[in-house]
């Protein structure tokens, strides 16, 4: 039996599960060298959920559920964290590595408090200015 993971938590999506991209025969045929990202994640997404969904269900996913269920298809396939490199404006570069654990629960974390603030009808408090420190979070910029 292949291993699979839970959907991201999204009421629609209630019984499905994904599994590991690349154990079919069948995955050979999704097209990952276009430029239509949008179109591969889909093929992916149709690909590895099971049971299947209209093609429908998946355009209609949150680009943030999206982007949650790369990352379980990512930890499926053994990837432990993922790495990025920036520029800073002063031209300094930083590099920053999270766990998927890591990104899935600031996803998670971050879709709940802004559906709380449509929920109440009020509009996200003031962000800090780029560059200053965040009250409450040592260390980190905005």
């Amino acid at each position: 039996m292949e291993e699979t993971a839970p959907y991201p938590p999204l009421p629609e999506a209630r019984g499905l599960r994904l599994r590991r991209f690349g154990t079919r025969l069948e995955d050979l045929e999704v097209d990952l060298s276009g430029e239509d990202r949008p179109r591969a994640i889909t093929d992916v997404l149709v690909a590895c959920t099971v049971p299947g969904r209209d093609s429908g269900f998946y355009w209609d996913l949150p680009v943030g559920k999206r982007v949650e269920c790369l990352l379980v298809l990512a930890a499926l396939a053994g990837a432990g964290e993922i790495g990025a490199g920036f520029r800073c404006e002063c031209g300094q570069s930083l590099e920053i590595t999270l766990t998927i654990g890591e990104l899935l629960a600031a996803g998670r974390a971050g879709a709940g408090s802004r559906r709380a603030y449509r929920r109440r009808g009020h509009a996200p408090g003031p962000q800090p200015a780029p560059g200053t420190r965040q009250p409450g979070r040592p260390g980190v910029r905005g």
